[in-house]
């Protein structure tokens, strides 16, 4: 059954500061299935080089749009860029803004006047409460399973929120990040349950593709049923 039920209580305890939590419960269906037999291998991520100063993710999101496509890609095994909390200087490239944690980068870019998206989906082992917290220079929004769980949005400095997210099923869940960055400092961070998010949880599609290793096993298994076929028939 793919729809299933989250139930999202918003308890907005800062980075930089610290309210009274305020709930809201949520229900919605954008689970993608049951958790997969494999692990996963990361989120998709598009990084777009705009040029241009950038005040909100509205802005952002309408330049994406127009773009005939992103200037870079690349594969996050996580979302701490360029590391955990951590924030690197405009002047820097691309390719050393991910090191630490991406990997099979395709173009370049500098890290000036860009938007990074990335996309894909979390695995949820088990039923329960997570913490999700997202911090960002400048602006972001975090969503799982299609709705909005922390918005970020604005310039400002290294800062964010904490939400926790009750999860009535075990399952695979739409997982997205938007991330722009006007100038000066840029960074972006989502912990679960106060770590980095594990690679393997993370997948691209919702339909993982086997490793080169397993599609080679795969296709012995099938010539090897084909040669046993081929002796019975003899």
């Amino acid at each position: 059954m793919l729809g299933r039920t989250i139930l999202l209580v918003l308890g907005f305890a800062g980075f930089v500061w610290s309210g009274s939590a305020s709930a809201l419960t949520r229900t919605t269906s954008q689970s993608a299935g049951s958790v997969p037999g494999v692990s996963g291998t990361g989120l998709a991520a598009l990084f777009y080089d705009l040029g241009q100063s950038l005040s909100s993710l509205a802005q952002s999101s309408t330049l994406v749009a127009s773009a005939s496509h992103p200037t870079a890609t690349f594969t996050a095994l996580d979302v701490c860029f360029p590391s955990c909390g951590g924030s690197a200087n405009d002047g820097g490239s691309l390719a050393s803004y991910i090191a630490l944690n991406g990997t099979n980068l395709s173009g370049s870019g500098t890290l000036g006047d860009n938007v990074t998206l990335y996309e894909g989906y979390i695995a949820i082992p088990t039923a329960g409460t997570y913490t999700f917290s997202l911090s960002s220079d400048d602006g972001s929004i975090l969503e799982i399973g299609g709705t909005t769980i922390i918005n970020d949005d604005g310039v400002h400095g290294l800062s964010g929120s904490s939400t926790s997210v009750a999860f009535q099923s075990a399952g695979l869940y739409s997982f997205y990040v938007d991330h722009f960055e006007n100038g000066g400092g840029t960074g972006v961070t989502v912990l679960e349950n106060g770590n980095a998010l594990a690679t393997s949880t993370l997948y691209s599609s919702a339909l993982p593709v086997p490793e080169p290793a397993s599609l080679a096993l795969l296709s012995a298994g099938v010539l090897a049923v084909g040669a046993i076929r081929q002796r019975k028939r003899a």
